[in-house]
């Protein structure tokens, strides 16, 4: 009995033992472990950025909207001349060459002008999610962008108005308007110039890639034909 007491005893403090060694190693390797923190960046945009690409939208919705009408009064005088060249009204003379001239060219005028606002509404898209598409295919910086965006379409009629309204103008709404659909103007021309820039870029590659494509068929063919 004093052995089996004994024997216990020691395998109980074996145990023990063993017990202390692996929480000493547990420490020691905690205790050289790194800790990492880790922090997650939010998908969404902070709210003075959505109320700043709200404001540019609304923009953006005004100038398209501006362009619509163009387009609608194009289009009706277009076809209000087209009456007139029959000679329907009291005032115009009837004139055949004049009348198909201007029929040629509804087709012509109706694809311009639905490309222009198919331009537009792609304008307002990129406007809202701060110009994807000039980063990812133009390769041109965020920042820039953005700050090209502030000053295009409100630093720039702002700081017009305020000089107007500044120096007592009767027409400082005149002035800052055309001020602002000048910068809109020139912004939107240049994004549409860079759109058409690189969808002729990618025509180009295809056309050229389907030209070797054709080119390697024929000298395959021709060496077929010259084994055979």
């Amino acid at each position: 009995a004093d052995i089996e007491d004994e024997t216990l005893e020691r395998y109980h403090d074996g145990d023990n033992n063993n017990k202390d060694n692996k929480d000493s190693k547990k420490d020691n390797v905690y205790s050289n472990d790194y800790i990492i923190e880790m922090k997650e960046v939010g998908t969404d945009r902070a709210a003075a950025l959505s109320l700043l690409r709200f404001t540019y939208v609304l923009v953006a919705l005004f100038f398209s909207g501006i362009l619509f009408a163009f387009s609608f009064l194009v289009i009706l005088f277009l076809f209000m001349d087209m009456v007139a060249d029959l000679g329907l009204t009291d005032e115009g003379s009837r004139s055949v060459s004049l009348f198909i001239g201007t029929l040629m060219a509804v087709p012509v005028v109706l694809y311009g002008l639905c490309s222009l606002l198919t331009v537009a509404g792609f304008f307002v898209m990129e406007t809202w999610n701060g110009f994807p598409f000039l980063h990812t295919v133009g390769h041109f910086d965020d920042v820039v962008i953005e700050w090209v965006t502030l000053t295009m379409m409100l630093l720039i009629p702002l700081a017009v108005m305020t000089v107007a309204l500044f120096a007592k103008l009767d027409n400082w709404w005149a002035i800052s308007f055309y001020t602002w659909f000048s910068t809109m103007s020139v912004f939107f021309v240049a994004f549409a110039l860079t759109v058409a820039y690189y969808e002729l870029q990618a025509a180009w590659f295809i056309a050229l890639e389907l030209h070797d494509r054709a080119q390697n068929k024929t000298h395959v063919d021709t060496a077929t034909s010259s084994r055979g």
